[in-house]
Order: structure tokens, then sequence, then C-alpha cells
């Protein structure tokens, strides 16, 4: 008797759990068949970033060489000095949509400098100087400067020295310096033009320290031709 009512109670336990779990997935089923699917929103691609169009850098070209000064061009894009136009008459309600921009006017010109590198007098260092000569117009008057640049380590308070033979011409200040070279902007006078176009080299000092000089040699052959070349 006791035998049978524990089989009895182990079958009802093992029913009921059944049942319960039966129940259980049933209302399961029945809770996902009453809520509808919300399907996930795809996402959406982002476009790439528009990458702006590079700058075309004008292309440097040798013209001529007279000695050893190098001509060299490049061709660039000036803005054109136009006339003011009169004021334009008002217009109508129906042309204020129809406005554009006027596109500045340029003109496209040729910028030309002779140039040649000089190395030290002496020094076996493997440095070198960069002479050049530019000419054009500044404020309706014309301009000739010699540019020379200089590499790193020098003295700045002593500037540059130039001397034609063995005549001096001046001492020129520092006006800039920039990543590993100083520059000295010159004006040629007459004078000093003239020095150079009849002169057959020139040497520029440059101060290491305040008591030390480097000396360059800066050879004029052709100078005159290359000057009038451009």
């Amino acid at each position: 008797m006791t035998t049978s009512f524990q089989s009895f109670i182990s079958f009802c336990s093992s029913t009921c759990v059944s049942v319960a779990a039966l129940t259980i997935i049933a209302s399961s089923a029945t809770a996902q068949q009453a809520t509808p699917r919300v399907p996930f929103a795809k996402p959406q691609a982002v476009p790439p970033a528009a990458v702006p169009p590079r700058r075309r850098v004008p292309e440097i070209t040798q013209k001529a060489k007279h000695g050893s000064w190098i001509i060299r061009c490049q061709k660039q894009k000036v803005p054109v000095n136009l006339k003011p136009k009169p004021a334009a008459k008002k217009s109508s309600k129906g042309d204020r949509g129809n406005k554009t921009a006027a596109k500045p006017a340029v003109k496209v010109v040729e910028i030309c400098l002779m140039s040649q590198q000089v190395k030290p007098v002496g020094n076996s260092r493997n440095v070198a100087m960069h002479v050049s000569v530019l000419k054009g117009k500044t404020r309706g008057k014309d301009f000739k400067l010699l540019r020379i640049v200089v590499p790193e380590g020098v003295y700045l308070p002593a500037g540059v020295a130039l001397q034609v033979g063995s005549k001096p011409v001046g001492r020129f200040p520092y006006q800039v310096c920039v990543t590993r070279r100083c520059m000295s902007n010159v004006d040629i006078t007459p004078k000093m033009e003239k020095q150079f176009t009849q002169g057959k080299t020139a040497n520029i000092f440059v101060a290491v320290t305040p008591q030390k000089n480097a000396k360059f040699q800066l050879d004029l052959t052709g100078f005159g031709k290359a000057l009038a070349s451009f």
C-alpha cells in the first residue's frame, strides 16, 4: 500500500511538472503570436566625406643659361584691375532670383628669375648659398632685387658683406629666417648693376662667429645677358 502510494505521488509530480512546462510553453507561444515583430531598421550608409581637389602647382621650367646663371620661369594667375562699372539699375521683382556672382578677372603672367648656387671657398663642408635676381614692377615702379639665401648656423648681427673684385659694395642685414636658412634682400642700384655686369666674380662674406667669416665666390659671367633676357 505504501509502495503504491509513493508511486502514485511520483507519477503525479512528474505529470504536474510536464503539464506546467507545457502550459508555460503554450503561454509563451501565444504571447509571441499576439505580439507583432518589429523589424530592425537597417543602418543607413554614410556617404564618404568629399575630398577637396588638390591644388595644381604651376610648373617651373628652365628657359635659358648664361654663364653660371640659370633662368627659370613659372606661369601664375594674377588679378586684373578693371575700371569700376557704373551702378546697375534696380531689377524687377521677377529678376531677383537670377543674380549670379561675377568671377574676378585674372590673367596669366610668366614670372622669371636668374639664380645660381655658390659653395664656400676653402671649405669642405657640403653647404651652398643660393643667390637669385628678381625683377618686376611694384606700385608702378620697376625693381631689381638680389636675394642671398644662406644656410643655418650664421651669426645674424653681422649680416652679409658683398664685394665685387677688390671693391666693397656694402653690408646688408638679414630680413627673415625660416627653416634652416636665412635671407637677405638687396636692392640692385644702377651702380651695383654696372659693377656686376663689368665684374668677373663677387665675394660674399657671411659671419659664422663674431670673429670668423665664411667666404662665398659668385661667378658674374653672363650676368648682363641673363638680366636682359627676362
